[in-house]
């Protein structure tokens, strides 16, 4: 075999080498690892609520969602109330239950216990996260009525404004005359990572 037969031979192997690894690289690019983790940037931490007065701070942070285990996996007795929201895009009905611990907000929108029970005198605040549930509150606006259902009976509200806070800042409600209703998420609904700041819809019962 001749010098230029032998180079010829190399740049034909060196050339199949390339397209196999290539064809290797594009196969595991359509299969990834079964094992592989996706991490979800845009999930805030639950917003936690640790004293009775409504004008204590409630912070939220993002980080990766541990998977949980069977044994933490919740199960709740009954739902608290149900919320109808319509927006010009659509509208959907979501379950509320009575507490604003991590297992429920990551599921579910609560209902913060130390407010007052929908239809009744004064202020109730739900909270939830704005890339769950909550999302739909992106296409919200001034006069759009919600409707919560309590044991059989109707509540409607109508949005009457939006309050944008820093998260660094204390979580305060006004006072309030007749019967109120504050949600609670963080801002802007598009914002990847951890939202710099949160949001306050209120709406009042004719």
């Amino acid at each position: 075999m001749t010098r230029k037969q032998i180079i010829i031979l190399l740049v034909i192997l060196l050339i199949a080498a390339f397209g196999l690894v290539f064809l290797l690289h594009s196969l595991l690019m359509r299969h990834p690892s079964e094992h592989s983790v996706s991490l979800n940037l845009s999930s805030e931490e639950p917003v936690a609520y640790s004293g009775a007065s409504l004008s204590e701070s409630i912070e939220a942070e993002t980080r990766a969602r541990p998977i949980p285990s069977p044994s933490e996996d919740r199960e709740y007795e009954s739902v608290y109330a149900t919320i109808t929201i319509p927006t010009d895009k659509k509208t959907k009905t979501f379950d509320i239950y009575q507490d604003i611990e991590e297992a429920t907000l990551d599921r579910h929108i609560g209902h913060l216990p130390s407010s007052v029970a929908p239809g009744e005198g004064g202020l109730c605040v739900l909270m939830g996260h704005r890339d769950r549930e909550l999302k739909i509150l992106k296409h919200t606006k001034v006069g759009d009525v919600f409707t919560l259902q309590k044991n059989g009976c109707l509540f409607r509200y109508k949005v009457t404004r939006f309050d944008i806070h820093d998260n660094d800042e204390p979580l305060s409600f006004p006072a309030v005359n007749g019967s109120c209703l504050a949600i609670v998420t963080c801002y802007p609904f598009d914002f990847l990572g951890s939202a710099p700041q949160r949001i306050i819809i209120y709406a009042e019962a004719p």
